[in-house]
This record gives structure tokens, C-alpha cells and sequence, in this order.
């Protein structure tokens, strides 16, 4: 069964759990996991001012750091889920003391 499986992988005509999870080229999946790439990196105190920022990516500013904590820290959903979703572009945080790191990425 396993000569088989990779055999049918070998010629493309894997099972269609094999084919979208494995790339027919690299370019495949550089365009998938490009649109999961870190466009921002900020430090957030409990109040919601950003202390320090870097932006790796155009199309993003610190009103990012505004939408974070009119709808993460206010709302008081930090403690919900480390990831949250809002209007395509998606944060990532962990609290430590009385600082958010918070990871921003697009999509």
C-alpha cells in the first residue's frame, strides 16, 4: 500500500488530500505562506500606547496599535484567544506583566 502511495504521488495522481497539502511547484507555496508573514511587531503597555513598533511591510501603520486595543484590550478579549482576526488582518499576542507583544500579520 505504501509502494503504492508514493507511486501515485510520484505521477501527480495522489488523493486530493495529498495534492493540496504538497505543491506541484515551489512557487505554490511561496505565494501560500507569504500571506502568512509578520508585518508588524509592537509592544503595547495595558493601556494600549505603543511603546516601541517596526513595521516590516508596507500598508501598515500604528493605527493597527488603535484597532488592537479598541477591540482586544478595552473589550477586555485578551484573555479569550492569543490570536484574533479582525477585518482581514490578523493579531497575534502574548501579555507579559503589563505589556502586549503583539504580532500583525495580513490575511
Amino acid at each position: 500500500a505504501e509502494a503504492a502511495a508514493a507511486a501515485a504521488l510520484a505521477t501527480g495522481s495522489g488523493s486530493a488530500t495529498a495534492d493540496r497539502w504538497s505543491p506541484k511547484h515551489p512557487s505554490q507555496y511561496l505565494r501560500a505562506s507569504s500571506a502568512a508573514m509578520i508585518a508588524a511587531l509592537l509592544f503595547i503597555n495595558q493601556k494600549g500606547e505603543v511603546v516601541i513598533s517596526r513595521m516590516y511591510r508596507d500598508g501598515f501603520s500604528r493605527q493597527v496599535a488603535d484597532t488592537f486595543r479598541n477591540q482586544v484590550i478595552i473589550s477586555k478579549e485578551a484573555g479569550r484567544s492569543p490570536v484574533k482576526i479582525i477585518g482581514g488582518t490578523s493579531f497575534m499576542f502574548i501579555k507579559h506583566g503589563n505589556m502586549y507583544l503583539v504580532a500583525v500579520s495580513q490575511g
